[in-house]
């Protein structure tokens, strides 16, 4: 709560008054929330909430069930059937936006405004309640009258200066109505929420990369080939490092969202060892109320991470022409990341397969004839990083290059075409392959 009240001064004699007694309890709240946001500034939020799906999609937000603590410390424990609807048409809030988007809120009036106490009328609302006995003899039930909190529901366009609780995004789309993907404020992330899931999904994927790297590993120590165990040993420490902190705060159950966030950052600092010379970028504090924002930003760098290790692809090969490769890409995307795979004579070493794709031209077909008169290499390509070079299987002939294939000279509808060097180097390859990830991944 923004201010405390005073304490009741009490002393023998002094004639009591509804004030005495109001103004002690209200300090008694007021305490307890400022004992509480000391504690931890983010105490407050949604523990549950549930909707009427067929009314939202007509565009009334009509809550079934909701079970929360607001800013100001007030708890509130809504059910339908209990007390009035509580529900809000933004069909007219949605057509005074300019995005037809709004945020929809539960809002309470203050406690406090200009630094003086208000009537708790509006803040609350009185009702008489259940016949309750006198707790000491269980006898002589009387029903007493009790304030129980008035929530209300609106929108940024009319949230004044009430204490809120934002609830969840709508937008209007093609005439209807749909929720956007939105993570209320809560104290605690639970592992069957959105979330929740999609962390427990990417912890369940980085164990299925264990598994294939394990294999991996095995295989390099019985073939002999300490460089790729090493590289290895070294990914797999990475991955394992923080992975234990995520799933045990996950599962807890109690997990503050904040703190979950800070343990995510620990995951990407050390699975930046997958990739050193890309780094981590410089993640934004977490927003309380943009929860979902801050997050995706965090995992989606995390799951792309983990993509970099390969636990299944299929290799297609390319066309062999008199004086070029090609192939029908199988993807359509105009922005790709080709991984491809030369493979050269016995005794080749790597540095003629780079010589080699150096001095080629790379393109959609219509442009090679355009490229070679100008005399220019077309696509940019470069040598796999070691890293994630031993996370594909390829004999010894094998070399691996990344291609950048957008911009002018790549057309994904069209044949992919890697003509050959016009000087005739000592080695060429006898084959080229594109590596393509399998739709579902196994070890």
């Amino acid at each position: 709560m923004s201010l405390l009240p005073d304490a009741v001064c009490w002393h023998e004699g002094m004639q009591l008054l509804p004030q005495h007694f109001q103004l002690q309890g209200l300090r008694a709240e007021a305490l307890g929330a400022h004992l509480a946001q000391a504690c931890n500034p983010w105490f407050w939020g949604v523990s549950h909430m549930e909707f009427d799906p067929s009314a939202l999609s007509a565009g009334v937000v009509r809550v079934l069930s909701l079970q929360g603590t607001m800013p100001d410390g007030l708890p509130v424990d809504l059910q339908a059937g209990i007390g009035p609807a509580l529900e809000l048409d933004v069909s007219a809030a949605i057509d005074a936006t300019d995005d037809a988007t709004v945020t929809v809120y539960l809002a309470i009036s203050p406690m406090w405004r200009a630094g003086q106490l208000l009537p708790l009328k509006g803040r609350l609302q009185s009702v008489v309640g259940d016949a309750l006995p006198d707790l000491t003899s269980g006898e002589f039930p009387e029903s007493i009258t009790v304030w129980r909190p008035n929530p209300r529901l609106c929108t940024q366009l009319n949230k004044a200066d009430s204490i809120c609780l934002p609830l969840l995004k709508i937008r209007k789309e093609g005439g209807g109505f749909l929720p956007l993907t939105y993570t209320a404020p809560t104290p605690l992330l639970l592992p069957e929420s959105a979330l929740g899931r999609r962390i427990a999904g990417l912890c369940a994927r980085a164990r299925e990369k264990f598994l294939f790297l394990g294999g991996r590993l095995r295989q390099a120590q019985q073939a002999g080939n300490q460089d790729d165990a090493l590289e290895i040993r070294r990914q797999l420490t990475a991955l394992w490092a923080r992975l234990p902190e995520v799933e045990g705060a996950l599962s807890s159950r109690v997990a503050h969202p904040q703190s979950l966030y800070v343990h995510l950052l620990g995951l990407a600092g050390a699975w930046a060892a997958l990739d050193p010379l890309a780094g981590v970028p410089a993640f934004a504090p977490l927003d309380f109320l943009e929860l979902q924002r801050g997050y995706d930003v965090v995992l989606q760098w995390l799951e792309t991470t983990l993509e970099l290790i390969r636990a299944g692809y299929r290799s297609l090969p390319f066309e062999r022409g008199e004086h070029s490769f090609s192939i029908q890409l199988p993807d359509e995307q105009p922005s790709q990341r080709l991984v491809i795979g030369l493979r050269m004579p016995n005794g080749a070493s790597e540095q003629a397969a780079i010589d080699w794709l150096r001095g080629a031209i790379i393109a959609s077909a219509p442009h090679i004839a355009l490229l070679s008169r100008q005399r220019m290499s077309g696509l940019p390509h470069q040598v796999m990083s070691r890293s994630e070079q031993v996370a594909y299987s390829v004999g010894e002939d094998t070399r691996l290059f990344v291609i950048t294939a957008e911009g002018t000279w790549f057309d994904a509808q069209l044949p992919l075409v890697i003509a050959a060097p016009a000087a005739k180097l000592t080695s060429s390859p006898w084959q080229v392959v594109l590596f393509v990830a399998q739709n579902s991944e196994s070890a």
